[in-house]
């Protein structure tokens, strides 16, 4: 579920467009798709194919998938969408996402740039949440310093990054519905933001693969789509 921020917004121009939804493939080692499941732990599979007729190659990057919740978490998504991504480079081994969520920084100011604010296992009814610098500091805890903030960056930033086999946390709105900037005291944030973990490129579509902690799934997103959403702040922490 995303944290949505209630407070008077001033609105940025930002495109609108519609999600395409349902279940998505994935490819497995084999190349034989097959569809993903909600297991208890479900994964995604990982494979990479050079593609001389697009930009880049298809990659799709393994991790495994967190249902915030139904780890009771319901505002949680930066703690499950960091937690996807560093499982995924081979950091918090023998770690449960709740072992990893119990870390998690919280901000003595108020402003989410510097830890979270609100509570993360239920609606405050204000902001719940954290902010994009905040996730790189708490996820460099658990690595050798290698998880930046690449706030501000494109989408060929992004997809460099999931090239060299580095998922990104990245900022959006729930469901990539329709949103709009919200210039706080503390900073930028996006209306009805919800993290989540690019996991994969495809350059045909073009795409991205997306592992949504709000549904403990992984889907196809639209190049449109998601830049009609993330490009509103372009929140994002590369996990290396």
């Amino acid at each position: 579920m995303a944290h949505v921020s209630k407070r008077p917004a001033l609105v940025a121009t930002c495109t609108v467009v519609i999600i395409a939804g349902g279940a998505l493939a994935l490819w497995s080692a084999n190349q034989t798709s097959t569809s993903q499941s909600q297991a208890e732990e479900p994964t995604s599979t990982m494979a990479t194919t050079c593609d001389a007729a697009g930009q880049g190659s298809h990659v799709e990057i393994s991790c495994p998938l967190v249902d915030q919740n139904e780890e009771g978490a319901a505002m949680g998504c930066e703690a499950a969408a960091a937690y996807m991504a560093l499982r995924a480079k081979g950091h918090l081994e023998g770690w449960s996402f709740l072992d990893f969520i119990d870390t998690m920084p919280y901000a003595d100011d108020g402003n989410p740039y510097h830890g979270y604010v609100g509570d993360p296992w239920k609606d405050s009814e204000a902001f719940d949440g954290m902010m994009a610098s905040a996730v790189a500091d708490w996820t460099n805890a658990y690595t050798d310093g290698s998880c930046t903030d690449i706030t501000g960056c494109t989408e060929e930033d992004l997809i460099g990054a999931l090239e060299a086999g580095d998922p990104c946390i990245v900022w959006v709105s729930g469901g990539f519905s329709p949103t709009w900037r919200v210039d706080d005291w503390f900073g930028p944030s996006l209306m009805g933001e919800h993290a989540v973990t690019l996991v994969g490129y495809d350059p045909d579509g073009p795409s991205f693969l997306v592992a949504d902690p709000g549904t403990g799934t992984a889907y196809w997103v639209g190049w449109d789509t998601f830049a009609a959403s993330w490009e509103c702040v372009r929140n994002a922490v590369r996990v290396s």
